[in-house]
């Protein structure tokens, strides 16, 4: 009877197409983090393991090939945009053998407003501060102050931007600045 049922199911699954299956492989998979905001976007294939440690806030956008490791928690502000390529690791090995079967768990903070560029890598214990812009192929192993753009592996500031006169803040005031453009 499972057998009968399970080809039912794949058969209506087809007749939707090929996007409808994504669209079900995104929603099962965001229904397993931590915290989902509104209008977050997952342009698949994304790897993401324990989703259940990972909070994303309002308007994220995580492009393809993006890989997720949440072990030790990884919370994303609004209006955080990820490029193709990213890692994101909250767990790692301590440098001091033994290292197999013994895992380092160090939780991960994304500010608001924050851009990491394509194939950039976030390693565990990492703050990335509000405003700040991580380049393509950045390694980032300390902290990221606030309005900064960083560079380079290892990643280090290669300058600031002019914080905003006037923050967004409420996401009405955002989406009627979305509707202008």
């Amino acid at each position: 009877m499972v057998g009968r049922a399970m080809r039912l199911f794949l058969t209506r699954l087809m007749l939707l197409g090929k996007g409808a299956v994504r669209r079900l492989s995104v929603q099962h998979l965001m229904d397993r983090f931590g915290k989902v905001g509104k209008e977050v976007y997952l342009n698949m294939p994304v790897v993401v393991h324990q989703p259940e440690s990972i909070y994303l806030g309002d308007y994220v956008g995580i492009g393809e090939n993006v890989v997720l490791r949440g072990a030790g928690g990884i919370t994303m502000g609004n209006r955080v945009l990820i490029a193709t390529g990213v890692a994101i690791v909250s767990a790692g090995h301590p440098l001091v053998p033994p290292r197999w079967g013994v895992d380092v768990l160090k939780p991960i903070h994304i500010g608001d407003d924050v851009w990491i560029g394509t194939n950039a890598v976030i390693l565990p214990g990492v703050n990335i501060g509000n405003g700040a812009v991580v380049a393509a192929g950045a390694v980032v192993s300390r902290d990221v102050p606030s309005y900064a753009v960083v560079a380079g592996v290892p990643a280090r500031v290669i300058r600031t931007i002019e914080p905003p006169k006037e923050t967004r803040g409420d996401a009405a005031g955002f989406d009627s600045v979305r509707q202008s453009q």
